[in-house]
């Protein structure tokens, strides 16, 4: 079975794409095209097809053939007697994030993954797509063109290859060992394209080293940078689309997040793109594909995504400190991770997606399992005196299970583990990773190896520290998380509530400075107006936090483990 697909924006009508998909050499009696349900790099459900407008089908002669819809993403078409159809829809196309899909007068901007159809199943045969564009716009795009037509060999590698193209795009090029990388701007403001291209060109080569080739030809970095405040990357298998804004800071104050979040995203090619959880290989497009080791796929990559930076010097130990603190500050604003374990939290990003959800019920798979990934490679390193490290473990995934197309599982990650340590990690597994815990003790014993340690810090609000709640910095009094065994949540301070005074003095100007019962006044979720006395004790702090930094009197051993580690001198 062939599929053809014909792509336009629909004139007179904003954010509107018009699809035409020909399917041909069809020998059964019905056909079934469908969109995906979710998108991999988004590990929830997804519902594309509210943004179909228009649906028909039609043979070759354009006669009206029957269809029906047999599930919220799922059309059948009588196809009896003919072995091609033509299939004509619109998709709406109005967000802009790394994930979606955008179309305007200025931007074209989609990923196949959400609009385009597949016929039967993902890899039922090559797919050709052909595009109605101004022929001055200038189009980014990981897909080989042949005679004015785009190839894909499934649809399943054309789900996985956005697609950008704009009148003006910035177009930045690079090599590292033979493979060649695309960086493609959209709406770029004074880039400096000389130290992109350095800063690119050194983390990628240390990615390169680690893993020791690249599984694809070359690679296109999808750049969109929007007017806005907006932060959003998802890896593809030869591309990645970032959106981060505003674009006058992309060269100033976000310059850190962009080399942040490109050197994440690259990362993937590896790290799910190739190895892949046992549960995603391969990918089921039509349910959920419930994995408990989002701690690896996610984690290990935001571990390695701000390592890599360090190890190239692209981030200084300033910088690569603070990318660190900002994983501990998250971790010690949840209480989920003492609820939840990090393997149950990846589970059940199919069940409450990536909202924050009922409070203090789970973890972030991206700061716990980065955490577990530094204590990872820090007890390899120790338990072997730097002969292996987390490194290692990657280097074998990579060659005995991406390459062969092998998806692992956690009892593959111990043998891994058990093989390059000679030590039983079961216990670990059992601990840190498959049981609620909370991370920082073990991480401070681990970081001793090489010379840092964990400094603990009081939040500056009395408030926080004493009542046990988190404001939200965007609104005044409002609760934004609270701390399950705080005095706040003893007298029903949660989510939401926002607090109006304390002892009748407006909060922004009380300070919490004894143990003593207060007169506390907030308005709940139903907006009532309650106050109740409560009792705070000074000696309970809640919502402390930690931050990384060297010890004061390291010794040689820990000074050269350092630099084993980071590549960078103590």
């Amino acid at each position: 079975m062939k599929s053809h697909y014909f792509l336009k924006k629909v004139e007179y009508q904003p954010h509107l794409l018009k699809v035409v998909l020909t399917v041909s050499d069809i020998t059964s009696d019905t056909l079934n095209v469908r969109l995906s349900a979710w998108r991999p790099g988004r590990y929830e459900l997804a519902n594309y097809a509210k943004n179909i407008v228009h649906f028909e089908a039609e043979d070759v002669r354009k006669n009206t053939l029957n269809w029906k819809k047999t599930a919220r993403n799922t059309w059948e078409i009588d196809s009896k007697s003919f072995s091609e159809i033509k299939i004509t829809y619109t998709y709406y196309c109005q967000q802009l994030d790394a994930g979606a899909c955008w179309i305007d007068d200025n931007l074209f901007y989609i990923n196949p993954v959400n609009c385009l159809m597949y016929a039967e199943n993902p890899n039922s045969g090559p797919c050709a797509i052909s595009l109605n564009i101004d022929s001055n716009w200038n189009i980014a795009w990981n897909l080989e063109q042949k005679q004015g037509v785009y190839i894909a060999e499934s649809w399943e590698k054309l789900a996985d290859s956005p697609l950008l193209v704009a009148p003006k795009l910035t177009h930045l090029k690079y090599s590292v060992h033979q493979t060649n990388f695309h960086i493609w701007c959209w709406n770029a403001v004074n880039l400096d394209a000389e130290k992109i291209i350095q800063d690119f060109s050194a983390f990628t080569e240390h990615q390169l080293k680690l893993f020791g080739d690249f599984p694809f030809k070359a690679f296109h970095f999808l750049c969109l940078f929007p007017d806005y405040k907006h932060y959003h990357g998802v890896e593809h298998l030869e591309s990645t689309v970032i959106v981060l804004g505003p674009t006058e800071e992309v060269s100033t104050t976000l310059y850190t997040e962009f080399l942040g979040v490109s050197s994440h995203e690259l990362f993937h090619t590896w790290n799910v793109k190739t190895i892949r959880p046992i549960e995603m290989q391969p990918y089921n497009y039509q349910k959920e594909n419930y994995s408990e080791l989002g701690f690896v796929y996610e984690g290990f990559t935001t571990y390695y995504g701000d390592l890599m930076l360090f190890r190239s010097q692209t981030l200084d130990t300033d910088q690569y400190f603070d990318e660190v603190n900002t994983y501990l500050l998250r971790h010690s604003l949840t209480e989920g991770a003492s609820n939840y374990a990090v393997s149950q939290s990846s589970f059940d990003t199919w069940v409450d997606g990536y909202v924050m959800g009922t409070p203090n019920r789970k973890s972030s798979i991206y700061i716990e399992g980065a955490l577990n990934a530094f204590i990872l490679d820090l007890e390899i390193r120790k338990s072997t005196q730097n002969n292996c490290s987390l490194d290692t473990l990657m280097q074998i995934l990579y060659q005995d299970f991406g390459k062969k197309e092998i998806g692992y599982n956690r009892k593959d990650l111990e043998k891994i583990l058990v093989d390059i340590t000679q030590k039983e990690w079961s216990n670990h597994f059992d601990c840190l990773i498959y049981s609620p815990t909370r991370l920082e003790n073990q991480l401070n014993d681990s970081l001793a190896y090489i010379g840092c340690t964990l400094e603990t810090h009081d939040t500056v609000s009395s408030i926080e520290r004493f009542l046990g709640v988190k404001f939200n910095p965007l609104k005044k009094g409002e609760v934004l998380t609270f701390s399950p065994n705080s005095p706040a949540a003893k007298n029903g301070i949660s989510n939401g509530c926002v607090i109006l005074k304390i002892d009748d003095m407006p909060i922004q100007d009380f300070e919490i400075s004894s143990s003593k019962s207060y007169s506390i006044t907030y308005k709940d979720g139903i907006q009532r107006v309650i106050t109740n006395d409560i009792f705070i004790d000074v000696n309970e702090r809640f919502y402390r936090y930690f931050t990384l930094r060297k010890s004061d009197n390291p010794t040689s051993t820990q000074k050269e483990n350092y630099y084993k580690w980071s590549g960078n001198p103590f």
